[in-house]
């Protein structure tokens, strides 16, 4: 397929996703070979395509999503994936991963397991969002008094290490 794609090589790699049990990935995989075949006049390839889709029907898992009445700019993920609310959403049998925002709401996020034909409903109820928490009063700040009675003893030691290499690296080079 990266070389070149056909009606048979979509086919075959269609066989492939539903042997592995990925029926809604095989299923678009059918897709795309029947499509192939109409294209390029492949009636071989179309007739099984169209055969495979029939036997795939019943067998590819479906989710529907629903959201209460008057949810503001909803969005849904599916695997990281996004999806359309609504319409039921195809998907390989397993364990999928489902998260909806919505505009002033909490996240809603669910994991799920969909088995081979089953269609799920999935009502989601986004919980209370929580009041942001009030930010603490700012701490006055301190102000650091400092009594000295001499240099910094940080730059003392820092300039008796320099001054011992320095008198090494000369008695070196002599």
């Amino acid at each position: 397929l990266a070389v070149r794609e056909t009606a048979a090589a979509r086919f075959n790699l269609a066989q492939a996703e539903r042997n592995q049990g990925r029926f809604a990935t095989a299923k678009a995989e059918f897709v795309r070979a029947r499509d192939l075949a109409i294209q390029k006049d492949a009636r071989d390839v179309r007739t099984l395509a169209e055969h495979a889709l029939a036997a795939l029907a019943g067998r590819v898992p479906k989710l529907v999503i629903e959201l209460p009445a008057a949810v503001a700019s909803p969005s849904a993920r599916v695997d990281t994936k996004p999806v359309q609310i609504g319409p039921p959403i195809e998907l390989d049998p397993g364990r999928h991963r489902v998260a909806v925002v919505a505009s002033g709401q909490a996240p809603f996020e669910r994991s799920l397991m969909l088995g081979e034909g089953q269609t799920l409903r999935l009502v989601v109820t986004f919980a209370a969002r929580e009041p942001a928490p009030d930010k603490p009063a700012p701490r006055p700040r301190q102000r650091l008094e400092t009594t000295s009675s001499g240099p910094p003893v940080g730059a003392v030691v820092l300039a008796g290490v320099g001054a011992g290499a320095f008198t090494t690296a000369a008695l070196l080079h002599v």
